[in-house]
Parts: C-alpha cells; structure tokens; sequence
C-alpha cells in the first residue's frame, strides 16, 4: 500500500468556517428543514473529478476529490460550515486551496483555486430525492494503526471519485480500486492498496 503526500504543516485537515453575505435566500436558511445533496464536476481536469456538498438548516459539509493522484494533491479537501444567507460559500484550506461556491434551489457551481492560483471551475445540479447511491459518502477507520477519513462521491452518471487521506496532513492512502461495492443503499466499500482492503463510508444524509 503506497501513500502519497503533501509536505503542508497543517495542524487540521477538516476545514471549518466560512465568509458569507448576502439576501436572504428562504430555502437555504430555513429554520429545520431536510438535507439537500448536489453534484459537480469540472470543466477541465481529472475526468473523475467531482464536487459533492450537502447543505442543510445554513450549513453545509464539502468534498473535492478524483480518482487522479496528483489531482488530489492539489485540490481534494474536505470543507464545512456556514452556508451564506445568498447561498454563497467561500473558504480557504490552511495549505492555500480556496473553496468558492453557490448553491440555490437546483443548481450547485463555483470553482476550487490551489495554492499555485490555478483555478478549476465546477457546476452540478441538485440530487433528486430518494435517489439510490447518488451522493457524498464518509467514512472513519485506521490504516495500519493511523485514523484516516474516507471520502466517496458518486455522480448521476454513475462516476466514482474517491480518497482516504489521514487525518490531519494531506497525504492519501493509494491506489484506489476504480469502483466500489454497494452495501445498500446508504453504505459502500472502497478498496485500498494492492491487497484491495475494503473500507466503509456511509452516505452522508443529515448534518449533526
């Protein structure tokens, strides 16, 4: 099992907070109200490249990731937070990548700058509800004795993107196996290494 890493001197990996302004937007600052998924992928870049996001009572809970090493290492970053009163999203990992989105009704875009300022835009639609597998999935488990997370996003079109990075540092757990197996609707199995040890994320339905 190889690991790639990111020399970042990061003392957290799960990036929280956000800068928002902006109207009020009734369906995305409601009081109690369901969980909404939206998908993207990106215009240029790793083909397996997407943006999953889920967005719920003004917050939300972000994942960039591919299916392409050195993609990864640039831009896959887990992100959460507040979500603006207009929609708006806009955050910068403690490496540099900067997560700027918008999210309405029925339409997710926006676009994920490195540290470099090389910017790879986005756009995605909203997940219908009830649809099987669609979404971000996390997961927590160890490798070799160390925590890691677990990330998964599967698009509409059925592309599977994933990374399990270790907590804390930008380093990732490789290769990934190029599909998972399903385990019902709302958990899969990725495969990690060339021994293709199974770790399990759950899809990512609410937030607490």
């Amino acid at each position: 099992m190889r690991v790639r890493s990111r020399v970042a001197g990061l003392a957290l990996f799960l990036v929280v907070g956000v800068t928002t302004a902006g109207a009020l937007t009734p369906s995305l600052a409601s009081a109690a109200g369901p969980a909404k998924s939206y998908i993207a992928k990106f215009s240029q870049g790793a083909g397996s490249a997407r943006v999953g996001i889920v967005v719920q009572d003004g917050r939300f809970k972000a994942y960039v990731c591919s299916l392409d090493e050195d993609f990864n290492l640039q831009y896959a970053r887990w992100y959460e937070g507040k979500v603006g009163t207009d929609g708006a999203i806009r955050k910068t990992s403690p490496d540099g990548v900067t997560f700027q989105a918008n999210v309405s009704d029925d339409e997710f875009t926006g676009q994920v700058t490195d540290a470099k300022k090389v910017a790879l835009p986005f756009s995605g639609a909203v997940v219908a509800a009830g649809t099987d597998h669609i979404g971000l999935y996390r997961g927590e488990s160890k490798v070799s004795g160390k925590p890691v997370l677990i990330g998964a996003v599967i698009d509409q079109d059925g592309t599977f993107a994933s990374t399990t990075q270790y907590v804390g540092k930008i380093r990732f757990v490789t290769p990934v196996k190029s599909a998972p197996t399903y385990l019902g609707d709302k958990h899969l199995a990725v495969f990690l290494g060339t021994e293709e040890v199974p770790y399990v994320a759950s899809l990512v339905t609410k937030l607490a």
